[in-house]
């Protein structure tokens, strides 16, 4: 039953506690209603509701520990600020009524406060005929200020992002800043450089359109076009302002990461970007321009967009709801939709015991949540989200206490449409934290950045990300200057169709730059690569990798299902051996004086041989005991067909491989067009006499559980 429903079953506690002589009125139910409450009623009621949670907070808040339950009734709460949980917030819930329960961190613009332009007022848009450009002006028709709407900013790989400013929706679908090329439309690249130091990068591209922005090169100082996108090497994406040149070439306005190099547009998904916030570019329904210096945001209206109807902008900055450290335990949030927000949506790392579930969780600039120790994500639908969806760092790495971390039963997708790369469905590290029964897919990098120790991820469906930049994987780890971190173990997924376009360079499980110490089991890996277009995906691959033990897997139109691209040391990293010898050194030293050493020996018993085996050329990798079936997409030619494995720079012996089973006829999958490919052991134990069975039918949403508000 929805909570409006059943209200009235409540039982308001009221109980009287002394205070100045006299007896205050304590609620334990507090209800809000964000349309029509009033935070001068007393909120023990429904219609004693108050307005905002603050308020809501400040009547909990005097149970002084006795358990509280925050109600938020059908309503919208437009939060102006975000919601400060500190150690006065133990014990308490906030519970939403379902999809009609909602946190809105947006205003509206009613489309009667839009004005439409003539001709005259818009004659610099390169596309005039047909378009019914429409303004919306703040100072006429609110209090916004434009350094309350925020304003772009520099950020990218290796640059933190600050939120993106006002963004706009309409029924509940983002529209996009005026750009060029548009989305879908092939991109722009660098065609000729004059200057490639980052520091003063000067370069022509591959079209003289730029010519065209007269009103955006003359206000570049004030409102800058942005250049979104590759100008190096395939990690290092950057959102940077153009510096527009008299001789028609470009520059940066900031420094870029690395030196601009010119590539060719084909290889391997270098030099392509587009320019974003082009006032000459609107042109598409649902595109919009805000023009700081007149504070006032162009428009061409989104089909539908009439008389009565509104476009909602977000606003608010700051996250939803926060913990201030020391921050507060035993909270529960749940039942609820947040959505469309400049900032972020539950940041509560520094809280314990936190669970938050039941949420619909769209439309932020930033991350949708972190937890912390002991802390729950669970059974909600999270997209759309400006960077990573999920921190989960619980727990220390220097003394192996566990985080007890849990990503449950979520649906997540379409994240990292602000700050693109590394940024993953889950950024995952401390200790002992776990992501079990999601459904993960359409990311433009990795699907869940692995650090830390002894995590689990089990049992999760992925597929369909690094849609946008390559050399990265679905599991990416980067862990070699880090040696004491590992002991993850990724068993029981379903990683599929990755690599079907021209997106090369993609893997299942990247344990890259030397990583070490993770079990690859019980996984099944479905489509990496195609079978009409050339490129190079692998189910597992890596450089220079250590103790990475793989067996009892399926690997079903896999290209590559293993490889060892390289050892590191001996090869393109040979010039940091030196530097990385003497911190791994530094580690152990630490680690012994800090009398934690052995700690992890007892945890890690190989790490008693780690001076011992040759760190160079490591001989402990495993790829055994597996199914390899390729009924559409040929294996690799050389190695990956005789063996189904590769070795880069180092020998076949170099890796364990025994009893893999590679056949050229169905061993017995369930239904492969219906993506089930449970087998019985019967007809796998003949060929790998070890093979354990794997759980198929349970990888993915849990099905008898419901996901998001209700």
């Amino acid at each position: 039953l929805k909570m409006a429903h059943i209200a009235f079953v409540i039982l308001t506690v009221c109980l009287f506690s002394p205070g100045h002589g006299s007896h205050s009125l304590i609620c334990t139910n507090i209800f809000v209603d964000g349309d029509n409450g009033n935070d001068a009623g007393s909120g023990c009621t429904e219609q004693e509701a108050v307005r905002t949670l603050q308020r809501a907070q400040n009547i909990s808040r005097m149970n002084k520990g006795i358990a509280s339950t925050i109600h938020i009734l059908p309503s919208t709460i437009v939060m102006t600020e975000g919601l400060e949980l500190g150690m006065e917030d133990n014990n308490t819930s906030i519970i939403g009524s379902g999809m009609e329960s909602i946190l809105t961190g947006s205003v509206l613009l009613p489309f009667d406060q839009w004005e439409k332009l003539s001709v005259s007022r818009y004659n610099d848009v390169l596309t005039t005929e047909g378009i019914p450009l429409m303004v919306f002006n703040f100072t006429k028709n609110t209090k916004y200020t434009s350094a309350e709407l925020g304003k772009l900013t520099r950020h990218g790989f290796t640059i933190g992002a600050q939120p993106p400013p006002a963004e706009l929706f309409f029924q509940g679908s983002r529209l996009t800043r005026a750009r060029w090329p548009k989305a879908g439309e092939p991109s722009s690249a660098i065609s000729h450089i004059h200057n490639h130091d980052k520091n003063n990068a000067i370069f022509d591209i591959n079209s003289t359109r730029p010519l065209l922005w007269t009103r955006s090169r003359v206000n570049n100082n004030i409102s800058h076009v942005w250049l979104d996108g590759l100008l190096s090497q395939n990690w290092i994406w950057t959102y940077n302002a153009v510096k527009f040149l008299d001789n028609s070439s470009l520059s940066l306005v900031y420094p870029e990461v690395d030196n601009i190099t010119l590539f060719a547009p084909s290889y391997c998904c270098h030099n392509r970007f587009f320019f974003d916030n082009v006032f000459e570019e609107l042109s598409l329904p649902g595109e919009y321009y805000y023009n700081a210096s007149e504070n006032v945001m162009y428009l061409v209206p989104p089909t539908g967009f009439v008389a009565g109807t509104a476009i909602n902008m977000s606003l608010l900055a700051t996250p939803f709801i926060t913990s201030t450290a020391p921050g507060p335990s035993s909270v529960t949030i749940s039942n609820l939709k947040a959505t469309m927000a400049r900032g972020s949506g539950f940041t509560l790392s520094s809280a314990s015991n936190i669970t938050l579930t039941n949420l619909e969780i769209s439309h932020l600039g930033l991350s949708a949540a972190s937890i912390g120790y002991n802390s729950t994500l669970a059974n909600s639908l999270i997209y759309d989200i400006g960077s990573e969806v999920v921190s989960m760092e619980g727990g220390n790495t220097e003394s192996l206490q566990p985080g007890l971390g849990k990503v449950f039963n979520c649906h997540i997708h379409h994240w990292a449409y602000w700050q693109k790369v590394y940024n993953g469905a889950v950024n995952l590290g401390g200790v002992a934290n776990s992501i079990q029964h999601c459904h993960i897919h359409d990311g433009p990098h990795m699907g869940i950045v692995l650090g830390g120790n002894d995590h689990s991820i089990a049992y999760n469906d992925i597929h369909d990300v690094a849609l946008e930049y390559v050399d990265i994987g679905i599991i990416y780890m980067n862990l070699g200057a880090n040696l004491f971190e590992r002991g993850s173990v990724i068993e029981n997924n379903f990683f599929h169709d990755m690599g079907k376009s021209e997106r090369n360079l993609v893997t299942g499980v990247y344990p890259d730059n030397g990583s070490m110490g993770i079990c690859v089991r019980k996984n099944t890996f479905y489509r990496f690569g195609s079978s009409t277009i050339s490129g190079d995906p692998h189910a597992i691959s890596g450089n220079g990798f250590s103790y990475v033990i793989t067996y009892n897997n399926i690997f079903v139109d896999c290209k590559v299902a293993f490889e060892l691209n390289d050892f590191l040391l001996e090869s393109w990293g040979a010039p940091f051996k030196a530097q990385l010898m003497a911190a791994w050194k530094n580690d152990f030293a630490k680690k012994k004086a800090d009398g934690m050493l052995n700690t992890f020996y007892e945890r890690y018993p190989e790490l008693k041989n780690f001076w011992t085996e040759d760190r160079v050329a490591p001989k402990s990798n495993k790829f055994a005991s597996s199914i390899l079936y390729n009924p559409t997409i040929p294996r690799e030619s050389g190695n990956a067909t005789t063996y189904g494995f590769m070795c880069g720079s180092c020998n076949l012996s170099d890796v364990a491989h025994d009893n893999n089973w590679l056949t050229d006829h169905n061993p017995g999958f369930a239904n492969i067009s219906a993506l089930n490919f449970s087998i019985s052991s019967s007809l796998v134990t003949p060929h790998i006499p070890d093979w354990q069975e794997i759980d198929f039918n349970n990888i993915g949403l849990l099905k008898n559980i419901s996901i998001g508000p209700s």
